[in-house]
């Protein structure tokens, strides 16, 4: 059962509770204490809701850290995360291969970078340890930028935070040209640009 399923279950059980209250109730709604009673299951079943995705999925965060800089980590990463021993992929398209693959020496992260149909386009997938943050820094080459630009801002922009695999879709990856999400025992960052978003979230789903 996946986080999305088990959202629904709760949710319909919190209903079910709910409508049985108000049923034994009668005329619920003109007795404050039966309401009341109904609106503390609503609050409970919403705090079990909250952990059974936190237990499931971590929370990744995208902040800005400086004026020319930002960050990606996990919100709340937890104690003795897992090494990250590489990336595998199920399969890959046609036309798609590996034409480099990092790891670091201490197990956490490892980065893929792949090769696409379009020679002007590459695939890069790095995964990284959830106690492992990720800093970036924004260079300017070549001139100023404008007084009224915000680099931080306008990079931060193309990046596309999910919460969880389960909402990799097309219609997400449209929304910028890196997308950033945690797994059960980790967190990915993709950069696309220019790769066909279809075999892009084929990609990505198919990761182990």
């Amino acid at each position: 059962m996946n986080d999305r399923e088990f959202d629904a279950l709760l949710q319909a059980a919190c209903a079910r509770e709910g409508a049985a209250e108000l049923a034994a109730a009668g005329l619920a709604g003109r007795r404050p204490g039966r309401v009341a009673r109904v609106v503390l299951i609503a609050a409970v079943c919403a705090v079990l809701l909250s952990l059974g995705v936190a237990a499931l999925w971590p929370r990744l965060e995208l902040k800005r850290t400086g004026r020319d800089s930002f960050a990606l980590g996990v919100e709340k990463s937890g104690e003795n995360a897992p090494a990250v021993t590489g990336i595998t992929f199920a399969t890959l398209p046609e036309g798609y291969a590996i034409v480099e693959s990092h790891s670091d020496p201490e197990d956490r992260w490892a980065a893929v970078t792949i090769a696409t149909p379009d020679p002007d386009a590459e695939l890069t997938v790095t995964k990284y340890a959830l106690d492992c943050g990720q800093g970036y820094k924004i260079e300017k080459v070549g001139g100023t930028v404008p007084a009224d630009l915000d680099p931080v801002k306008q990079v931060m922009e193309e990046y596309v935070v999910l919460d969880s695999p389960d909402d990799l879709t097309l219609e997400a990856l449209q929304k910028g040209s890196t997308v950033v999400y945690p797994a059960a025992d980790c967190y990915y960052e993709a950069s696309y640009v220019g790769v066909d978003l279809e075999d892009v979230c084929a990609i990505l789903q198919n990761l182990r």
